[in-house]
This record gives structure tokens, C-alpha cells and sequence, in this order.
């Protein structure tokens, strides 16, 4: 099992929303959410994501970082992006990020990158899910953008070539 894991919000929106945040404490020792990052996860306490994070938070396995300056890696990146990659960089560990920018300056600055279709393989890898297809549903039908080719990889990489 790996060790810790800085986590972005795009994912942790999208794995609340699948009922998928249950698998990173069974993948991590350690998740980690930045101040910034939290903000955004809450912001809209209508969602229907808001109640699941709040309780992983609750449980105490997705652990709040306290706020510090961070520098802006891209002025394309958001607050809650850097805020990430710096806690990653501070902490020696892995991100969850889906932005493609955001992976970029994050493969560029030497971090092991994780993505949510990552996490959905990986809980499938660890018997956490039979298969991803209905996650990939569930995403899809969220409002998650999934190109055809990046949906088709994940189902491959996942053993259930479409």
C-alpha cells in the first residue's frame, strides 16, 4: 500500500459522486486535502458529494493540511492545484489530480500522479470493485468528461476491453 496521497477536488468530487471515496483509505495509508482544496469540495453544500466528504473527514482518513503560501507553479494553475502539488512536493508523496494541466506540471515536478480512472483501476486491482464499466456510468452520467479513447484505455488497462 502505498503511503500518502495529496488529493486535488476534481477527484474527490468525482469518487464522492460514484460512491468511490471509500476505496482511498483502502489504497493509501494516508489522504491528504489542502485548505484550498476542501474550500472547493464544500462550496455547495446542496451536492450531493458534500455529505460524502464531509464524512470521510469525519472518519479521519481524509486529513485536513493546514494553509501555508505556496508558490504559483503556472499562472494556469488554480490555488487549490498548487496548494496541492506544494503539500506533495513538502511531503515526498503521491497527487490525485485530473486536470491535465495540473498532471503535467506535476510529472514535470518529478510527483507520482494518480487520476480518478487511476483509482478506479486500482480498487479494481485490489478486489475493492469487480469492474469499472458502471463507474465509468455513474462519471459519465455525473457530468464527467471521459473522451472515447481515454475511456476505452481505462477499460483495457482495467481487463475488460470493450
Amino acid at each position: 500500500m502505498p503511503e500518502t496521497l495529496v488529493a486535488d477536488a476534481g477527484p474527490l468530487i468525482a469518487l464522492a459522486r460514484i460512491e468511490g471515496l471509500a476505496w482511498l483509505p483502502a489504497l493509501f495509508k494516508r489522504v491528504l486535502v489542502t485548505e484550498s482544496v476542501l474550500s472547493e469540495c464544500l462550496a455547495e453544500p446542496e451536492r450531493e458529494e458534500h455529505t460524502a466528504i464531509r464524512q470521510a473527514l469525519a472518519e479521519a482518513w481524509l486529513q485536513r493540511v493546514a494553509h501555508q503560501p505556496v508558490p504559483r507553479f503556472h499562472e494556469g494553475l488554480g490555488v487549490g492545484e498548487s496548494e496541492t502539488l506544494q503539500c506533495a512536493i513538502d511531503r515526498g508523496c503521491r497527487v490525485l489530480v485530473d486536470d491535465r494541466l495540473a498532471r503535467r506540471v506535476a510529472q514535470q515536478l518529478g510527483l507520482p500522479v494518480v487520476g480518478t480512472l487511476g483509482a478506479l483501476i486500482a480498487a479494481k486491482r485490489c478486489g475493492l470493485l469487480e469492474h469499472i464499466q458502471p463507474s465509468l456510468e455513474r462519471l459519465h452520467a455525473s457530468g464527467y468528461f471521459l473522451s472515447d479513447a481515454v475511456r476505452a484505455e481505462a477499460l483495457r488497462l482495467a481487463g475488460e476491453n470493450p
